[in-house]
Order: C-alpha cells, then sequence, then structure tokens
C-alpha cells in the first residue's frame, strides 16, 4: 500500500468521524476549496464552504445523531496527485439498531439474507 493510499483512507475515516460528531467543521476540511461533490440524491455542492454549510443544517435537522458507516472498495490512480476513490457507505440513524441490506452494484445483495 502506497502512501496516498494511507493518505487517502486516513481522509476517508476523519470524513466519517466528522459525520458521527455531527461536526459541519470537519466535515468541510475533508473538502478542497474547488471540491465538487454529489449526494446520493443528486445534489451537487461545489467547495469547501458549501459543503460544510450543507451539513451543518443536516447536522443540526435531519441527520442529528447518525452515524455514517461505510469502508473504501477501491482506490484508482488516474494521474500523479489524482484518485478516484470508490467507497459504499450508509446511514444509520438513531432509532435503527442495525444497518439494513445493501445492494451491490450488480443488483445482488451485500450483507445476511433475512431469515425466514
Amino acid at each position: 500500500m502506497s502512501t496516498n493510499d494511507i493518505e487517502i483512507q486516513n481522509l476517508f475515516q476523519r470524513f466519517m468521524q466528522a459525520w458521527n460528531d455531527g461536526d459541519a467543521v470537519a466535515f468541510g476540511a475533508c473538502f478542497t476549496a474547488d471540491s465538487d461533490y454529489v449526494s446520493y440524491d443528486g445534489t451537487r455542492a461545489v467547495g469547501r464552504a458549501q459543503h460544510q454549510d450543507n451539513h451543518d443544517q443536516l447536522f443540526r435537522g435531519v441527520l442529528t445523531g447518525s452515524a455514517l458507516v461505510g469502508e473504501i472498495e477501491d482506490i484508482r490512480h488516474i494521474a500523479p496527485g489524482v484518485a478516484i476513490l470508490y467507497g459504499t457507505a450508509s446511514v444509520l440513524m438513531p432509532w435503527r439498531s442495525k444497518l439494513p441490506k445493501r445492494h451491490s452494484p450488480s443488483g445482488g445483495c451485500r450483507g445476511r439474507p433475512s431469515s425466514p
């Protein structure tokens, strides 16, 4: 594993920890000033300040007390200093004790099948 991969993994961990702490400032710090982020619902945020502002509202609203649980699936280096991280994550809301089943990109379910 390269030093760059370790740095990327550490960033992913800080990203999830900031979410779990409900810390919009730390969450925003995970992004560059010229970042471009598309959320699960297609909402686009450009730049660190917009990420911080959006998540400040979310962490004080509908995502209060939520946890982000995820993992890195792959890191692909496309140019010197540029990598694409493919990660999967789920939001665990405070009223849930466990995550729902997740679906793999190929359409199959990940995780354990439910009991009959």
